[in-house]
This record gives structure tokens, sequence and C-alpha cells, in this order.
């Protein structure tokens, strides 16, 4: 599935080829960390993203995203915008983000490029500066018209709806899967990457309401 699909199907509101609506291939976490990785090669991303999480950002399950990002560095390295999208969430002022705010050694650009003239004229965005990742302020434009809101990205993804009703936490990621066919609990267990026992109760408990109906 291309970025572009996956990305629609969390709430962006951009061109898109037409694909069938798939959790499993367009996974809240792992799309928005796909797209910071693209933000070098696409910077109109970063606008994009960071207003994405200033609305759903409360909604992302903290620990899955950086398992997420655990597994993607082995792949392509570490990410000084995974830093900076977790610099973002925690001016919002959610601290599940904190220990992912690394302070980059050598002073990062967007796209590689020089902009201390743009910077000098015009300021940084705080807090990136703070961290040593310097991007014009006029970068990041507030861009609401082009993400959906709540009540929209409800009724489209079942992956975000069901975080309003368990909570945002992996009993919600299990139960989506559930509900998306999964039968098997170690076959959920393997996919999440964590731990069987966590699953089995969840599993049990779910079933144990289906049953009583």
């Amino acid at each position: 599935m291309s970025l572009e699909r996956q990305l629609s199907n969390i709430g962006f509101y951009i061109n898109a080829p037409k694909e069938k609506l798939d959790f499993i291939d367009s996974d809240i976490e792992e799309s928005i960390l796909q797209a910071i990785y693209s933000f070098d090669s696409n910077s109109r991303l970063l606008p994009l993203v960071f207003t994405w999480g200033e609305i759903h950002g409360k909604h992302l399950i903290a620990d899955k995203f950086f398992n997420t990002y655990n597994l993607i560095k082995k792949v392509k390295g570490d990410s000084p915008w995974v830093s900076a999208f977790c610099a973002l969430l925690s001016s919002c002022g959610d601290r599940r983000f904190n220990k992912g705010v690394i302070r980059s050694k050598k002073a990062v650009y967007l796209r590689g490029q020089n902009v201390d003239i743009l910077i000098k004229n015009r300021g940084a965005i705080e807090f990136l500066k703070e961290i040593n990742i310097l991007v014009p302020l006029h970068y990041y434009e507030f861009q609401e018209r082009k993400i959906m809101t709540p009540q929209k990205l409800i009724k489209i993804n079942p992956q975000y709806r069901n975080r309003f009703i368990y909570g945002t936490n992996w009993r919600s990621e299990i139960i989506t899967m559930i509900e998306y066919g999964f039968e098997n609990p170690h076959k959920i267990s393997k996919h999440l990457n964590i731990g069987y026992p966590r699953v089995r109760e969840v599993f049990k408990d779910y079933e144990l309401v289906k049953n009583v109906g």
C-alpha cells in the first residue's frame, strides 16, 4: 500500500490511489513513522504530520509507537525527525513522548538544507530549536482543513474508533485484530510483537463477553 493511501486511511486529506481500507496495511503508528521518515524527501509532509499530531496525537499508543520505531530503524537507521515529532507532542503536554525527545549533536536541517538566513529573518520553530533541529517558523503552519476531525476519522477507521471505546492501549489493538478476523492469540501476539499472556487475557475476556451475548 502506498504511503499516500496509508495516510488517507488515518485521516489525511491527501490525493491517494483508490485502495481498500486495510488497517493491517495502514496501521496508525507505522503510517505516521513512515511519513516522518519521508520528511527529507517531501518537506510538505512536515506541517501535515505535525497538524495530525496536534489533533490526534493523544490517540497514539506510545509504547507501540516506540516499538515500531525500533523495528523501522533497524532497517532505515535513526531519524532525528522522530525526535522532532516527539518534541511536538511533548510541547502539547503529552508527557508519554518525553523519552523520545533527544537533542541532536549536530544541527539538523529539513532536506539537509542550511536555512540560517530564513531563520534569521523569520525565526525558527522553538521547540525544535531546543533539540538542535532548525526549521524556519513559517515551514509549520497549522493545516486543520487537511486533516480529518476525530468525528470523521472514527467513521472510517475501526482501529482509531476502538481507541475511543477501549482506551488508547494494547487492549484496544488486540480487540481490533480479533474483530478484523484474527482467531489465534499466538498470531496476534506475534503480529503486535507483545507478550502472549497479555493477548491471551484480552482474548479470554472478549470471548466471555461474546458468549454471554
